[in-house]
């Protein structure tokens, strides 16, 4: 079984990381749809998936499940590249581990899995769960919020409007017009899939990344229908790990 401590300072090597990335978090762009372009939040959120995916496969010595992602967890630099931190309540476990069911949540709730009340542990599709509500988050222009004590008030929501074909009522209209058509579904589709509540319906990471990439490479043919997309299909899903900062 393996679990992490965060006041266990003997465990883990941490990066200590001063500089603030210029633009701030996520989150507070999210109202913004002239700042923060449609094409601009797929870049985003797929450097993030690759960053996820990174996590959950890439490293043959330790795996991590984050534990508290949300839109406040993703910083942005000067050319809107994203960096995912906050491993404070990260699981490190090698890849061949068993993980432990008793992992206290203490991440922000409106984030948090629904399995994890039912098997009292987290999980990588924990993550996957985490980040359809920020990719919503992203789609909507608003973050997650609780309503009536709902903590999954914004993820029910979410998955209605989905389901009902009602997207165009959550997002900005100065969005919407940015958006091509098929880039928006393989997005929305995507971000429902990540906020099924039974953990194994959701899609993994790898999924992610791949569904991702194809709703940034549909908008950039339409922003620019002469640019030719680079088929990724045989390259390896995570190069390189550009978008993590590893802060405790």
């Amino acid at each position: 079984m393996c679990h992490h401590d965060a006041n266990d300072d003997e465990k883990h090597e941490a990066i200590v990381v001063t500089k603030y990335e210029v633009n701030g978090s996520l989150d507070k762009h999210l109202s913004d749809p002239t700042t923060l372009t449609w094409i601009r939040r797929l870049r985003i959120c797929l450097g993030v998936a690759r960053a996820m995916s990174f996590m959950h496969y890439g490293d043959d010595e330790v795996r991590v499940i984050h534990g508290n992602i949300k839109s406040s967890r993703i910083l942005l630099d000067d050319k809107w590249e994203p960096k995912l931190f906050g491993f404070q309540y990260s699981i490190f476990c090698h890849p061949n581990q068993q993980l432990s069911l008793t992992n206290k949540y203490r991440g922000t709730i409106q984030y948090m899995d629904p399995a994890y009340e039912k098997s009292g542990g987290l999980s990588y599709k924990s993550d996957v769960f985490s980040f359809g509500v920020v990719l919503f988050e992203v789609l909507f222009g608003t973050k997650a919020s609780i309503v009536n004590d709902d903590k999954w008030y914004f993820a029910r929501l979410a998955r209605l409007h989905y389901e009902e074909k009602r997207l165009d009522d959550m997002i900005d209209p100065v969005l919407r017009q940015q958006m091509d058509t098929q880039s928006l579904e393989i997005f929305a589709k995507t971000a429902y899939y990540c906020l099924n509540e039974q953990r194994a319906q959701r899609l993994n990471t790898h999924e992610v990344v791949k569904r991702l990439k194809e709703a940034l490479d549909h908008q950039m043919e339409y922003e620019n229908p002469e640019l030719q997309i680079e088929d990724e299909s045989t390259v390896f899903i995570h190069p390189k790990v550009t978008h993590l900062l590893f802060t405790f």
